[in-house]
């Protein structure tokens, strides 16, 4: 049985809303792949968390990444939210693929030398579709219905 990936897409939600377009763009690449799990961090009327307490917030988040297969996160925004669900997934040894636009700075040396991470730069929106298209032929994901 073919079984569609759970992904976690990760970015800066409270820090990164001007770079929401892009995120969009990333969810909407990553639909060919697989089901995203925390796509409404991307949608236009997201609202942040809230309504929600911090303890609530961190549960329901750790949830999504537990039940998740992989974890895609865009880090040109530096977020530590990000930085901690990026090392929870790595602990748990769940596939951890970061993405960061070049010209905005450098993305953490911690984040792109882990072991468990692959990082790639990208520069235009359509790179970021050849990205995901090399790291999911090598997890042996092909593209489906998004």
């Amino acid at each position: 049985m073919d079984r569609r990936p759970k992904i976690y897409f990760a970015c800066a939600i409270s820090a990164g809303r001007r770079d929401a377009p892009i995120y969009r763009h990333i969810v909407r690449q990553l639909r060919c792949y697989g089901t995203v799990l925390t796509e409404e961090f991307v949608r236009p009327a997201f609202t942040g968390d809230a309504g929600l307490t911090p303890s609530e917030v961190n549960g329901r988040d750790l949830d999504w990444l537990l039940v998740s297969d992989l974890l895609v996160a865009e880090i040109t925004v530096p977020s530590l939210g990000v930085g901690y669900e990026i090392s929870k997934a790595e602990s748990w040894g769940k596939p951890v693929l970061c993405l960061y636009r070049l010209g905005h700075g450098l993305a953490s040396p911690m984040i792109t030398g882990a072991k468990g991470v692959f990082s790639a730069p990208y520069g235009a929106g359509e790179q970021i579709q050849t990205i995901l298209a090399c790291y999911f032929a090598l997890r042996r994901i092909t593209p489906g219905e998004g």
